[in-house]
């Protein structure tokens, strides 16, 4: 979460954010190539040493230090907005209530009922979208607003 160290930014809206590189990676890869549950255990933490050692070795960064869920805290007290489809099969839908819980006010979390993936909460739920900011202005106005 580059926001948390930019001051021009005045808000966050983030749609189907995880909070770590892992829990994305934990939650799509089992849908991806739907391993058993014991082999999957095994190849997922073959997978994540395998990544990190390619990601250390040839970027700048290595997975474990994407973790928006540490960084979140620092964006208060501009307005966040979070938003999740509940049938992401990208990113656990629970990885946003973790994200909330990690924000601080003012704060907002939209968990959408479930429509399939998350791309589509957008095309069914636009109207939302386009009141996202008024409703964080509002929110930061008023204080947090908790979990719908």
């Amino acid at each position: 979460m580059g926001s948390a160290q930019a001051p021009e930014v005045e808000a966050l809206v983030a749609d189907g954010a995880f909070a770590t590189q892992w829990s994305a990676v934990g939650w799509a890869v089992p849908r991806t190539l739907r391993f058993s549950a014991h082999l999957l255990a095994w190849v997922l933490r073959l997978l994540c040493w395998v990544t990190d050692q390619i990601l250390c070795r040839c970027t700048v960064y290595c997975f474990q230090q994407v973790e928006p869920v540490r960084t979140i805290g620092r964006i208060a007290p501009r307005p966040i907005l979070l938003i999740h489809g509940g049938n992401d099969t990208i990113v656990d839908p629970d990885d946003a209530m973790r994200l909330y819980q990690a924000a601080h006010a003012p704060k907002e979390l939209w968990l959408i009922p479930p429509h399939g993936a998350y791309s589509r909460v957008f095309y069914r739920q636009q109207s939302l979208y386009q009141q996202s900011p008024r409703l964080l202005r509002q929110s930061a106005q008023a204080g947090a607003i908790g979990p719908a």
